[in-house]
């Protein structure tokens, strides 16, 4: 099956579930300009708000943004 990505319904992602207790760990990377930059912040800060641990590209993570 293929993703549609103009569809984010049609996005499937399988991961083992967190240890009970704790949070995902979310790490959002950027590779643009500056208005790149405020969006990654402003989806870590959305991310941190909703109870994920941002967590740095380098470390692991349960879900990356990119």
């Amino acid at each position: 099956m293929t993703a549609d990505l103009t569809d984010p319904r049609s996005i499937r992602v399988e991961s083992p579930p967190p240890a009970p207790g704790l949070p995902l760990r979310v790490a959002v990377g950027n590779v643009g300009c500056k208005l790149n930059q405020h969006e990654a912040e402003a989806l870590m800060n959305g991310f941190g708000r909703r109870g994920f641990r941002v967590v740095a590209c380098d470390e692991p993570a349960d879900v990356f943004v990119i």
